[in-house]
Formats: C-alpha cells, structure tokens, sequence
C-alpha cells in the first residue's frame, strides 16, 4: 500500500469514527495514526527489553541508557551531555521494527552510534508503534551515517514495518523536523480539525487526499503567508497560551508537512527545506503575530499582573513555608501540565486566587519569574555556575548543585569572585531546585519537557546556562 492509500485509509476511518458518535481531537487520531502499517508477532509491548538495554550499555563509552520516572513510557538514549543542542538544528528519524526484531535492531543501532560518538538524543517507546524508535541527531551527516548503516544491515531491514506515510522517507526511514513541537501530533491535530471541518460544512463525503492537501495548502497560504486567521488558527488547534510562542515551528512543521504529501518527494526536498527552515526559523511568524494582537489587550493584562504580583507572591512564600521549595515547584508544574487546581491548597485562599483571578499557566508562569525575590536569586545561581563551570567544567557544576540540594554542602562551588559565600548566605539547600526550575520556566520551557528529578533537572539548568553562554558569545562576534 503506498502513502496516498495509507493516508486515505487514515481520513476514512476518522471519518467512520465520526459518524458513530466519537469524539475528534489531535489525541484520539494520534492513537490511530502511531499504529499505521504496523506489524505484531507475539505482543505489542516492547517494554519488557527497556532493562535489558540498561544493562547492555551500561559499560560502554558514548552512550548513556536509561528509564526515567517522569517518562517511563520510553527507554531513553543519549550522547549529548557534553554539547548544547539547537533544538532547530534536530533532525528527527523514525525507525519502526516489529517486536520481533527490535531487541537486536537497538542494540546494532545504538551500538553503532557509539561507536562512532554520534552526538544524540533518542528514544524508544513501551509498545509497537510506527514510530518506536526516535533518534534525534543534529546534522545531515550524523542521519546519513545512521541511514546507511541500517539500510546496509539485513538483519534490521526484515524487521523494518512501513514508515509514515505523511513524513519524508529514505526507504522505511521516516524524517520530521519539529524544533519544540511534535511533527506527529501535529499532523494528528491537523487531521483533526480536518475532519471536524468538513464534518461542519457537511462535506463528509467528500474527504480524500486531495482535499486534505487542499486543506493545508489554505491552511499555510491564509496563517503563515498572509498573516490573517493568526488567532482563529490558535483556537482550531489548540495551542495553549504557553506555547504561542511555538508558531514559528508550526509554520516549519506545515512547509514540510505539505511537501511531504507529494507524491514525488524526495528526502533531499526534506533536506533543503531543513536548511532553509533551521537557519531562518521562521521567527518573523512570532513577530507579526505579536503585531496582530491588540495593544490594548496587551496593556491590560499587563495592568492586571501588576495587581496580582504582590498578591501572588504572599501567597507563594506561605506555600514555600507549608510545603517547602521543591513540593512548591512540583505543585506548580502539575498544575501547568494539567490545568487542576486541586494542585494547590485552600489553606491561604491559594486555590481561590487561582480560581477567581483565571490564572492559567502562561499567567503563572509570568507571576513566578517577575518575583522579585526569584529574580534576584537566579542571578545569583546563575552567577555561582558561571564562576564554578569557568574554572572546573560541567561535571564540577553538576555535583555542586547535587550536593548543595541533597547534603546542604556549597563546598563545590568555587568562591573565587564571592558567589560561594552568597550562596551560603541566601539559599536553604531546597532553593536550589527552586530556582533552577524557575530558570527554565523564565526560558519558555514547556512545562511537559521540564524534569522532575533533581539530577535531570540540574543537567537541564547547565545545558541552559550552557547555550546562554554560547548565544552571547556568537552574539558578540
């Protein structure tokens, strides 16, 4: 079956699923699209390898292996601890193996990227999808080091499954490019608001390819080219407020999605699009959606933070008192991946605040990190891990900060300019979670990407100070 039958098969079978009363939304077409072309031969669960994996690279050089608790739906693969990726520099490919084979196929993968120091940052998922396993690389020449070795090993190839039939392809390997969103959800939410809008206009019957490629190209010409429909584009995807600022990777993600429903596409398209996509980013998207918002909208939620700052931060001190720094950090990203009040406590009318006042998350986000107190001490974090990565590097920036949240112990910041003794001064051994966390939050973190544990959460800190360092170096150049 070729991709135009694939993707066919997709519509109509949303569409079905919409006759008989279902609900339409990016996730339920998501659960149907991951399962496209794949193939099961004694279970859909693939997960029972994930310690097996720990266990086999455990010792070996360039390669990190691991299931977090905060993820543990994926086995985690990683080589890049010693660089400061730029996520719109990530190529995406998506290897799908039936569970058969796919034990054997990451270790010879994975194996092999280490082997040769592949810088990366890869995942695969609990069960069989067509998108099982996820490498992320940062080059062209990295995918096509990975590619040729998988197309030339006999034994991955017969378990290769059929590819996404909406990406890219270089044989059964799949390519998306999506800086901070998901290329597939996106085409899932796309797929969607698709359906439901021809269901709308009563054009059910008339659903095919065609028309869903009919539907994009509208889509991208009225959003990314004239400018217009900016904000209904927003309700009929449902971006959250926090990731506004993601549009600019929309607009990459639907360039290349549109190409990729050629029906003569070739990866070196993607590749040329990746390039232009990469560089530019598209950030003229950010700005003139800001120019399409009122400014009088602007200036008053601007008036209405003003009010509520002096509000929040009583508020947030009495919860800083009754749960500590790092349940208080938790709380808060809770309720910002998952929109639930019942995150924060009715003790201190916290709850009501939140309540009374529609307090979303990109308004909380806001009200955290223009504390005054929180702005003052991520300076001053951010001051001691300068001084301490100049002088001893990453791993000595690590451990400060794992030591200082766990033991209570600053010794491994160095006090050459002072920053040790502020530390000592200012910070309970909790604030360092605290402000980190707050740093990310200051960076326009998704909240569904910021770790919970202290050692993820910290490595992400420095790999955010690290790329900080690097924006203002190039910058200066």
């Amino acid at each position: 079956m070729n991709d135009y039958k694939q993707i066919e098969e997709l519509l109509n079978t949303i569409k079905a699923a919409y006759l008989n009363g279902v609900n339409i939304d990016s996730e339920m077409v998501y659960g149907n699209l991951i399962k496209m072309g794949i193939t099961i031969y004694n279970s859909s669960r693939i997960d029972d390898n994930f310690q097996k994996w720990v266990n086999n690279f455990q010792y070996m050089a360039n390669i990190r292996v691991f299931v977090s608790d905060e993820s543990s739906y994926f086995c985690h693969f990683s080589n890049d601890n010693s660089i400061v990726p730029d996520i719109s520099k990530i190529i995406k490919m998506y290897i799908a193996i039936d569970d058969n084979h796919i034990y054997e196929a990451a270790n010879r993968i994975f194996g092999f990227m280490a082997q040769n120091n592949i810088k990366h940052s890869s995942k695969i998922a609990s069960e069989v999808r067509f998108d099982d396993i996820v490498i992320r690389v940062m080059n062209k020449n990295d995918a096509q080091k990975i590619q040729e070795f998988i197309t030339s090993d006999s034994y991955i190839m017969s378990g290769m499954m059929k590819s996404n039939p909406f990406a890219f392809k270089c044989g059964p390997i799949a390519y998306g490019w999506d800086a901070n969103i998901s290329y597939n959800m996106t085409v899932a939410s796309y797929v969607a608001d698709y359906i439901n809008k021809m269901a709308k206009s009563n054009q059910l019957n008339d659903v095919s390819y065609k028309s869903f490629v009919e539907y994009l190209v509208m889509i991208y010409n009225k959003v990314f080219v004239e400018r217009k429909n900016i904000k209904q584009y927003i309700a009929d995807m449902k971006i959250k407020d926090e990731d506004i600022y993601c549009l600019a990777d929309y607009e990459g993600v639907t360039k290349i999605l549109i190409s990729a429903l050629s029906t003569d596409k070739h990866l070196s398209d993607f590749y040329q699009l990746y390039d232009t996509i990469s560089s530019v980013r598209y950030l003229t998207t950010e700005r003139k959606l800001q120019e399409s918002l009122s400014k009088e909208n602007r200036v008053l939620r601007n008036e209405k933070l003003i009010k509520l700052q002096s509000t929040w931060d009583e508020l947030y001190e009495k919860m800083l008192k009754k749960y500590g720094s790092k349940e208080t950090s938790l709380k808060i990203l809770h309720f910002m991946k998952e929109n639930n009040i019942n995150y924060f406590t009715r003790q201190f009318e916290v709850r009501d605040f939140v309540v009374n006042n529609g307090i979303d998350a990109t308004t909380l986000r806001k009200l955290i990190i223009n504390s005054e107190r929180i702005v003052k001490m991520r300076e001053i974090l951010f001051q001691a891990v300068n001084d301490t990565y100049q002088k001893d590097g990453t791993k000595k920036v690590l451990d400060a900060l794992l030591d200082a949240v766990n033991n209570g112990n600053y010794l491994n910041f160095t006090d050459d300019f002072g920053s040790r003794h502020l530390l000592t001064t200012l910070f309970t051994p909790e604030e360092f979670y605290e402000i980190a966390f707050c740093e990310l939050l200051a960076a326009q973190y998704d909240s569904k990407v910021i770790p919970y544990g202290d050692e993820d959460l910290f490595r992400e800190y420095i790999r955010l100070y690290k790329f900080k360092q690097f924006e203002k170096t190039y910058k200066n150049k």
